[in-house]
């Protein structure tokens, strides 16, 4: 497999763990600690998979996976939160941007890989 993901996280352990994982599964990853650094990434190489944190500085998820989705239409997307009350309107508005999922960290990491998988086309 070797489509791009780009993963949007300000925890830097959680950027090194998901890069890690996806590039064992034969990724290409790109990673951004911010949406500010992540939206040129995207409009560069625009990728196939996005993983987004929902809490983000300056920007949230929500408002970059909207920009994106203007240049990168078909895009997996699937958010993810560290939050653990009132996500029900962010997961709502999360799938109406588009988005495959809405996790809840810690992710598990094989359920994210197998929802990718499932979604991305095959060669």
């Amino acid at each position: 497999m070797s489509a791009t993901v780009l993963i949007v996280d300000d925890e830097p352990e959680i950027l090194d763990t998901t890069k890690w994982a996806f590039e064992m599964a034969g990724f290409k990853v790109y990673t951004a600690e911010s949406a500010e650094e992540a939206l040129p990434q995207a409009e560069s190489f625009r990728p196939e998979v996005l993983l987004i944190d929902y809490k983000l500085p300056q920007m949230n998820g929500l408002e970059l996976l909207s920009k994106v989705r203007a240049w990168i239409p078909n895009a997996i997307a699937i958010m993810i939160t560290g939050l653990t009350h009132q996500t029900e309107g962010l997961e709502e508005e999360s799938i109406r941007l588009g988005a495959a999922g809405f996790l809840h960290k810690p992710l598990q990491l094989e359920h994210v890989l197998k929802l990718i998988k499932e979604r991305t086309p095959k060669p």
